[in-house]
């Protein structure tokens, strides 16, 4: 009787695991792996900030799954997942029910509004090519409307806030603040316009607050010369269509804020649920099993990761790959009959993009920054594009944006 291998996830995680598996259970007989996502592309998030501010077209930051996988007709499922029933071994997808032998969750997470009254409703969050298309046509609507607004609107129309002090919206804000100074305001030119102004607004003491206050430091002196107002220890109350209230009582009037805040793990309707921690991530062992399942692995956003010392592993594609590859091997293990591997967190360490010219990171404890960091992010970035067609076309955009301004079309 074949193996039946199920991965729900089209991310990183879920991609990654599906090629390792592959290779490893390539001359195993009676083995079929089945990938399930509700997309049919991979998106390749960390340049999803530069779609929203017209560096880079939608097509460049997305990888079609069959093709890039090479997968068959019946490898690959576009579902969306509705039900999971750990007892019965079974999920129930939009397109049926797939029974399993070995179990991949990788579905990811969502935006966590920490239940901040009209976050929801009014904030814009940053996790899909649909979310970063409409970022970006709302700026370039506010700055249309403000051609023909009473002057005391313009200022609002302008503003821009971005929620979270965290690497998405440390790098949202330095691009920003160049599409708005670089490229809007010359091409809406002088007098009647919106004036541009982004405003970054962190919970905590500094922005990237769990990184090196060196780091913090550096990113925040950067971003405050491109023009961002880098606001710490601000609370958001409540979101509205026309501005964001702090807890302290002040208002800020915009037209846009964008939540970059935080995320917490997909919701998902598992059986039994008593497996789910608190905050709605499944806990698993040092082979990356769900506990109390040795047939189901949890990875990405999705698990309670943690390394040797019991310290929770950072949700970043990094160590999503570097799950997928332990979690692969496991499975492959578990089905030939070898030794399973126990997941060990080394991080090598982050570059963070802070606009043009400019990026800090940490290199294995070195603290680097300046502009040849910018081009050693663009670089690593670029090569971690999975196909030589979106390396060639990301590259090509670059270039183009180097030497002109930036893309003002709506999506």
């Amino acid at each position: 009787m074949h193996k039946r291998i199920v991965i729900l996830g089209g991310g990183f995680a879920g991609l990654y695991t599906y090629k390792h598996l592959r290779r490893l259970l390539a001359r195993v007989p009676d083995v079929r792996i089945t990938l399930v996502s509700e997309k049919n592309y991979l998106l390749f998030t960390p340049l999803l900030h530069e779609v929203a501010t017209g560096g880079l077209m939608p097509e460049v930051i997305i990888e079609p799954i069959r093709t890039m996988l090479d997968l068959s007709r019946s490898d690959f499922c576009k579902a969306r997942v509705k039900r999971i029933s750990l007892t019965t071994a079974k999920v129930e997808t939009s397109e049926g029910e797939l029974p399993y032998d070995y179990l991949v969750l990788a579905l990811g997470s969502e935006t966590n509004f920490y239940n901040t009254p009209g976050a929801s409703e009014h904030a814009y969050s940053i996790k899909t090519l649909a979310d970063a298309a409409r970022i970006k046509n709302q700026i370039l609507a506010n700055f249309e409307h403000a051609v023909y607004a009473p002057e005391q609107e313009r200022s609002s129309l302008g503003t821009v806030v971005v929620v979270g002090g965290g690497p998405t919206g440390v790098e949202l804000a330095g691009e920003l603040a160049e599409f708005l100074n670089r490229t809007l305001l010359p091409t809406y030119g002088a007098g009647e316009r919106a004036e541009p102004s982004v405003i970054l607004l962190e919970r905590g003491e500094r922005i990237l607050g769990y990184e090196p206050e060196r780091v913090s430091n550096y990113a925040r002196d950067v971003l405050m010369r491109k023009g961002v107002n880098v606001r710490a220890s601000m609370t958001v109350a409540e979101v509205s269509g026309d501005g964001v209230l702090l807890k302290s009582g002040d208002r800020i009037a915009a037209r846009i804020v964008i939540w970059a805040a935080g995320v917490k793990p997909r919701v998902l309707k598992l059986q039994p649920p008593s497996i789910l921690e608190a905050d709605g991530r499944i806990p698993v062992d040092a082979l990356l099993r769900v506990r109390g399942y040795e047939n189901v692995f949890a990875l990405g956003d999705l698990a309670a990761v943690t390394d040797a010392h019991g310290v929770r592993v950072p949700d970043l594609a990094q160590s999503a790959s570097k799950e997928a590859k332990v979690a692969a091997h496991n499975i492959a293990a578990a089905i030939v009959g070898t030794k399973q591997r126990v997941f060990t967190w080394r991080p090598t360490g982050f570059l963070i993009s802070l606009g043009r010219w400019a990026a800090v990171g940490n290199i294995y404890g070195i603290f680097v920054k300046g502009p040849h960091i910018w081009w050693l992010w663009r670089t690593v970035y670029l090569f971690k594009m999975l196909s030589w067609q979106k390396k060639l076309a990301v590259a090509v955009a670059w270039t183009v944006n180097l030497f002109s301004r930036r893309d003002v079309s709506e999506l």
